[in-house]
Formats: C-alpha cells, structure tokens, sequence
C-alpha cells in the first residue's frame, strides 16, 4: 500500500512494526516476522560516485526458525555526513522476478574468493621453494609441481623445451608471463623460461642472469587487490603485492595484473577439475609523477526540473524503439552511461542474469530476438509501448548526480496499463544532460504474473561471433596507436586533446560492455589503478584534477608507435597480447614500455581492450616517460633551460675577464680621456690663437688669463656607454643610458 518510505517513522516501521501506526501492512515488522540468524550480501557491483556510493546486488537472510534462506535484491546508497560516518540514503528491496520466459541455463561466474585463493596460492607456492632449498629439500621438484598445478601449460608441454620449438605451437598454448625485476629476458612464454626465473639456471644467453627469485628464502606473501573482472571461464585481477625475506624486510610493492581461466578437467596429478590456473601475469614497479596544480571549482547542482525533463525524454526513447523509429543500441546509447563508467541496472524482468552491468546486457534486454546475449530475454522495448510516465515519491539532487524512487508506469499498445516501482540514478555527461549510471526495476508482487502474461514468449538464439585472430589483434593495436599520435598533434590545445582522448576511449576500450582494468606507467600513490572511463581518458590527455599526477601521456607528443608482440593468446572472442610498445618523439628519442592488452569481442563484433596493463621496463635508463624530452609541451622548458644555461655562461665568462682584466681596463680608460683632452685643446688652441693671438695660459681653467671665453662648451661620451644593465643603446661609441649614463 505504501512501498516508498521517505521518512524516519517509515523505516522504523518497516523494521519493527509500529501498532497503531501510519503504516499497519507492516505488522510486526521485517526484523521481528521471523528469527534471521544470519543475513549475508552478494554484491552484484559497488560503484563510487563522488558523494555518493552505491552497491547492488542479492542478500539472503537465513530463517532460524524453518532453516530456509529468503533470497531478495538491493540497491543502496551511501554517503557520509558531517561527522565523516557513513549513512545509508538510499535503500531499494525487491523481490526476484519469477516469470523467466525461458529455462536456459548459464554457469556460475568465477568468485572473489577464488580469485583471492588463487593469488594466495602463487605467492605461497614462491615461498615454498626457497623454504625447501633452505632446508636442503628437493626445491626443484616443488617448483615443477608449482608450475604444473598452478599455470595452464598444456597437457605435454612440461618438460623442457627450446625457443624453437615453443614458436611452432599454437597462440593458446603458452603462458604470458612478465616478472617485475628480469634483467634478461623480461618476458617470457615458455616453461623454462619461467622455471628459470623462479629457480635460476635458465639455458640460453638471456636467462643466464637469473638468480632465481624463488630462493631467497622468503617468508610471507602479502597482496592487496584494487580491481577485478569476473566472468564464467576467465578472471582479471590487478593490485599489488610484496614478499617479506626471512630478516623482516619486505620487497617493494609491486604492481600486478594477473589473467586466470577455470580449468577444464584433471591435466595433470593434483590439477582438479575448476581450479583456477594462471594464464597471464604482468608485475611492474610504480613510477609515480609529481601531482600538477589545478584551479578549483564549483559544479552548479541537477534540479529536479532536469530530472523530470530527462525522465520524459526516457520514457520518449522508450517508445520509439517498440514504434521502430530508433534502435535498442542507440536508446541505450543515448540514455545509460555505459560510455562514461560501470552502470548498476537490474532489470524488473530477469531471472537467471538478473543484474545487466555491461552495455551487452541492457541491450539484449530491450531488443531480445536473435543474437541477444541473454537467452531469456524477449526484448522488453519491443511490445511495443505507447506512453511511459513517472510518479516521483522523492528526489535527491548533488553538484553532477541525482537520484529519483517513485513508480513507473508503462501503457501498452491496446491501452493496459502496467505499474512498477523504481530507483534511478543519473549522471551529468560531458554536454550537461543527465544520463542513467543506476536503476532498480520491480513489479509489486500482485501484478509480475500478469505482466508475464501479457508479454511473447520468443525463443532465441545463442549469440553467434566469430573467434578473434592474431590479425585483428594486430590491427586494432595500429588503430590505438594512431589515435595516441594523432592527440598529439594538438599537444598545445588542452579541449582537443581531451576530446582526442574521449574518442580514444569511447572507441577501442570496453567500458560500454562491463568492467575495464587499466594499470598506467605513473600516476599519483592513490591513481595507480583506474577503473573509470574519466581515468583513463585522464592519463592520456592530462588536465583532471582527481589524477592530478597525469600530464597527459599522449601529448608527449609522439610522431610514431610501434607494437612488438611477445605473445598473443586467442581464446574465442577473447584475446590478449604481451610484448613492448615503441613510442618515438618527435626529436628521435625513443622510449619503449612493456603491456598487456587484452580485448574483447563486443555485442557489435568489434574488440575492446578490458585490461591494460603499461609498465616501464626493470632497470630502464630512464624513470619517467617524460624524460629526455624533445618537442610538445616539454619544448617551451626546454628552450627556456638552454637560454638561461647560456645566459648563465656568458655571465660568468665576462665576470672572469672583467676580474683579470680590471687593472688594464682602467689604466686604457684614463689613457683615452687624457688623448681625447689633448687632441680636443690642441685642436681649439690653434684655431683660437689664430683669431685672437692668445696663448694657452689664457685658458679660463688654467688661470693668468680671461674669466670667460667665447667658445661653445660641449660634452663628450668616451664610449662604451647605454647597453647593459643601464643602458638601452650601445654599440662601439656608447649612447643614451637610462640610469647613470654611458
């Protein structure tokens, strides 16, 4: 009777009843209708908004009593208030939708604790071998046994083989593996290769400095995880990790990117079936720059008004789809924020895939037919609709983002009218609209089977994509590379650059089809892993104040980018590739950066890079990509460095000659006014006595002669004068001095 509680009697009465209330459907309450035991959380995703965080997902609260779970979904939303305590502002429960239109069945994805448990066991598999060769154990059998249960080399391939032999077998059957601290061979896809690093005595010229890292008698393993990306067969991971040695010490921490995929049955004695297996690892150093300097300012608050306006125009596009004047793609496009950050959508009709973070899921939900990614979806926008309005119970409003709880109400073609209960959170975009990063959809229980009814049961197809191939690898690594020179070429105009960088991003990263992992070479100590569309964009064009270490990498700017592929793993419409990029400056200078670049095939066929992994090189000669700078926007300092370093020369050379010289210099000055008094009298004398037979004694200054005389007097400059630091004239004979004449 009353769903929405905006008020503090409201919730309270939910919890625990409130007799003779303002709410009497409440009874008892939720709290006190049974005896929970526990209640456990199943984050779907948790997404952090400036202000505001927010979570989505299924809680189980277990029934003491009948021994049963009750499943429902949740979306909150949190905040802290004055006291820096965080509080729950946003609250949205619903049961799941029971009304699948079809029973097909999807495998569970990998979970966080997998995840968690397969680092554990790589760091603890390291230390094991140095514990054994301290102990005089046999550590090299311990560390076969750790490569063959805990990387997916293939059945057969364990045994020691050469570089030849490894080039002639196929993409997917080797590993990427990229030590943080290899001086030799950095990166490596054999198996030897990497027992060598682990226990030193590698065979070939550039696995002969390995020491064997494995051996330094490590103690403990510690890691921290900063981001992931879960799906059935395969898992992403970034973070950081460290050893401890047995003195204390611990390792510096380093970055880490780690691929996984599930194993597909026993390979080997001890591999059971499910196991994760590690497929791919990057571990790096940070490089972390110096924080640049930004103005502050004040973003104007959403209205309600804009909300109401933007709410409208959702409801408008909704409609146009089921009337065929737009696509599911384009509505999504225009409405949702898949393009700027993860979006949390629950859908009100979705039962097996019920939360839809990737731009994928939301649009097979609202087309549906063939080729959509969800099986049970029989496309929501097509009924079709012909009018959607919305009931607000209550808007919240921030400086970018507001959030709206009221009910939705669809008209059918035939004029029946089907109400839903909804939690909408929007995001201000790059233009100033609002466009949609969470909603929470549900059907009031009385009325989800006749809203089943109401709707086609369509059977549809799995969808259908070709496998990706090295060539396509390789060719949207030239179109990444091509739109980092291209950004360049407007280093000096900060709004192109950044709108090159959006298109950078919009178009070869993922963030529109799910999560995106993106590891940069420097960043500030609290941006060293970017999950967001604005961070990446960030690193490359520069000018944002949350990454305030970022100069802006592609404005370097670089006249030409090379890849050199390491390795390339294909696995179905998945693909990564592991090797060293060259970015050439426009002076000729050379910087090479090691990656992991893995993509995705999208709902449109075309491969988006989910993770990204760029590290400087171990002992690289240089710590900065920014170092030895040629041309771009380090040129102006450049200039300005080598003028004052000349300037500071020619200061000091004259300073030198002028203290060797000084006696000289002044004895030549004195000697040339004496000259230039001569000359000047001797001349005036003659022509004088020849006029009035004077002699020299009747000069006024030399006395025994007249008081005045009829000459005209005149000044003279010696020379030498204006220039300087008083002067601005100069030149062989001197000029007009500003201060303290020539």
């Amino acid at each position: 009777i009353e769903p929405f509680r905006c008020t503090a009697d409201g919730v309270v009465s939910w919890l625990i009843g409130q007799a003779g209330g303002e709410f009497p459907e409440d009874g008892k309450g939720f709290v006190r209708q049974s005896v929970w035991k526990t209640v456990r959380f199943e984050n779907s995703d948790i997404a952090i908004e400036g202000e505001q965080a927010l979570a989505m997902g299924n809680y189980y609260f277990s029934d003491g009593s009948k021994g049963a779970d009750v499943k429902l979904e949740y979306t909150f939303g949190y905040f802290r208030d004055p006291k820096s305590e965080v509080k729950v502002n946003m609250h949205f429960s619903s049961s799941p939708f029971e009304k699948a239109t079809n029973n097909s069945k999807t495998k569970p994805d990998i979970t966080v604790e997998e995840v968690q448990e397969a680092i554990q066991n790589l760091g603890d598999g390291v230390v094991s071998i140095g514990q054994r060769k301290a102990r005089g154990w046999d550590y090299q059998g311990r560390t076969l046994e750790f490569l063959e249960t805990s990387f997916d080399f293939p059945s057969g391939f364990f045994d020691f083989r050469s570089d030849k032999e490894e080039d002639n077998r196929a993409s997917d059957d080797i590993v990427l593996f990229k030590p943080a601290d290899a001086s030799g061979q950095q990166m490596r896809t054999t198996f030897d290769a990497v027992m060598s690093y682990l226990i030193g005595n590698g065979k070939g010229k550039d696995l002969k400095d390995d020491k064997g890292f494995a051996l330094q008698n490590w103690k403990s393993f510690d890691y921290q995880i900063e981001g992931l990306i879960l799906k059935c067969d395969y898992a992403w991971a970034v973070g950081e990790y460290s050893f401890k040695g047995s003195d204390g010490a611990s390792t510096p921490k380093a970055q880490f990117t780690i691929g996984f995929v599930r194993g597909k049955g026993i390979v080997l004695d001890g591999v059971m079936e499910g196991k994760l297996l590690l497929r791919v690892f990057h571990a790096s150093f940070p490089h972390d720059g110096a924080n640049q300097k930004y103005r502050s300012y004040s973003p104007s608050t959403v209205s309600a008004e804009l909300v109401e306006s933007s709410q409208e125009r959702w409801g408008r596009l909704l409609t146009e789809v089921g009337a065929g004047y737009r696509t599911s793609e384009q509505f999504v496009d225009d409405a949702y924020a898949y393009s700027m950050r993860p979006v949390l959508f629950k859908p009100a009709e979705a039962k097996q895939v019920q939360f839809r973070p990737t731009r994928a899921g939301a649009i097979s939900y609202y087309q549906g037919g063939k080729n959509c990614a969800v099986k049970e979806d029989f496309g929501f926008a097509m009924k079709p609709w012909r009018a959607v309005s919305f009931e607000n119970e209550e808007v919240l409003t921030f400086a970018d983002q507001a959030y709206a709880l009221g009910h939705v109400c669809y008209v059918g073609e035939r004029g029946a009218e089907y109400r839903a209960q909804i939690l909408t959170g929007w995001v201000v975009d790059a233009r100033g609209s609002l466009r949609i990063r969470l909603q929470h959809v549900a059907y009031p229980d009385a009325k989800a089977v006749k809203f089943a009814q109401a709707m086609k049961n369509n059977q549809v197809a799995a969808l259908g994509q070709e496998p990706v191939t090295k060539k396509q690898v390789e060719h949207y690594q030239d179109l990444w590379a091509i739109e980092i020179v291209q950004i360049g070429k407007d280093y000096d105009n900060a709004n192109k650059s950044r709108a090159g960088a959006r298109d950078l991003v919009n178009t070869l990263y993922g963030f529109g089809e799910g999560a995106v992992l993106f590891k940069p070479t420097e960043a500030s100590k609290d941006t060293r892993f970017r999950t967001s569309r604005l961070g990446v964009m960030s690193y490359f064009a520069g000018g944002d104040p949350e990454f305030p270490a970022d100069r802006g990498f592609a404005r370097r700017p670089w006249v030409s980018v090379r890849f050199q592929n390491r390795g390339i793993l294909v696995d179905g419409s998945r693909a990564t590739a592991m090797g060293v990029c060259y970015f050439t400056g426009a002076g000729g200078v050379e910087v090479a950066l090691e990656y992991t670049m893995a993509y995705v095939r999208d709902i449109d066929g075309r491969l988006r890079l989910e993770v990204h992994h760029l590290s400087i090189p171990f002992n690289a000669k240089s710590n900065s990509t920014w170092d030895n700078m040629a041309v771009g926007m380090g040129k102006a300092a450049r200039e300005a460095g080598e003028m004052k370093d000349k300037a500071e020369k020619e200061v000091k050379y004259a300073g030198q000659f002028v203290a060797t010289n000084a006696g000289t210099m002044v004895a030549g000055v004195f000697a040339c006014i004496a000259l230039a008094f001569v000359v000047y009298f001797t001349c005036f004398w003659d022509s004088h006595a020849a006029k009035s037979g004077s002699s020299i004694a009747s000069l006024p200054f030399v006395g025994g002669g007249p008081t005045t005389s009829s000459y005209e007097t005149r000044n003279f400059s010696a020379g030498g004068g204006g220039g300087g630091a008083y002067g601005d004239g100069g030149g062989a004979y001197g000029g007009r001095g500003r201060r303290r004449g020539g």
